[in-house]
């Protein structure tokens, strides 16, 4: 589930693990991680390292649970720790001076891009259409096709967060349940329904839409 980028499941699963063998250190790891909403993923580079997708940046070596995962770590395992977390906090630091330096977001269009053929979707054309609508009509607007095309694949991320955070309205828009609950459309949408949760004055609008709308149909429907 960690794999997968679904944190909260992810959470309570190490939280059992935990309850069940409170000395395993890789428990506490793994909850510290689904917790923090950290992943493992290929780089350019073929390297894995770890990458955030939550919604708030924390410093994980303040954390109690990596406090434990050390406690009850071999030597070996320590240090793999200890070099991860480190890495994580100095990435963390430069997403933070990236993201601060975004212009806010008055709306983040969530979809599904591409299919399991890595073909584009209609659900994209559609957004785009709405994207085009809104940004029109003077509202500066996060679309993932458009505001990240001169960005690298492992550098997304920090714009994301930026944009998510800054954003007073998301438009979830998907043309099938499927497309809606996808691992990256799920991790955006429910992200955003954390902050508001959190108490953000923001608003989800769900739009669900057919392959033969446009974008138009699409806000007015």
């Amino acid at each position: 589930t960690l794999r997968l980028a679904e944190f909260e499941k992810a959470e309570n699963e190490f939280n059992d693990l935990i309850d069940r063998y409170p000395e395993i250190a890789d428990g506490y790891w793994g909850k510290l991680l689904a917790h923090n909403g950290i992943k493992y993923e290929i780089d350019d580079n073929g390297r894995t390292i770890p990458t955030c997708h939550g919604n708030e940046i924390r410093r994980i070596t303040h954390s109690s649970d990596y406090e434990k995962a050390l406690k009850h770590a071999d030597e070996q395992m320590k240090a793999f720790y200890t070099a991860q977390a480190e890495y994580i906090d100095r990435t963390h630091e430069e997403w933070e001076k990236k993201a601060s330096k975004e212009e806010p977001y008055d709306v983040f269009i969530c979809y599904k891009e591409t299919d399991d053929k890595g073909e584009r979707t209609i659900d994209s054309v559609i957004a785009q259409d709405v994207y085009t609508a809104l940004t029109e009509k003077g509202y500066r607007v996060f679309f993932a096709r458009i505001s990240l095309e001169d960005k690298l694949g492992v550098e997304y991320e920090p714009y994301i967060f930026a944009a998510l955070n800054s954003s007073k309205v998301m438009i979830a828009l998907g043309t099938s349940a499927e497309n809606f609950n996808a691992v990256w459309v799920r991790n955006e949408w429910s992200r955003y329904l954390a902050l508001i949760k959190n108490g953000e004055d923001k608003t989800v609008c769900i739009l669900v839409a057919t392959s033969g709308d446009t974008g138009k149909a699409a806000l007015e429907g």
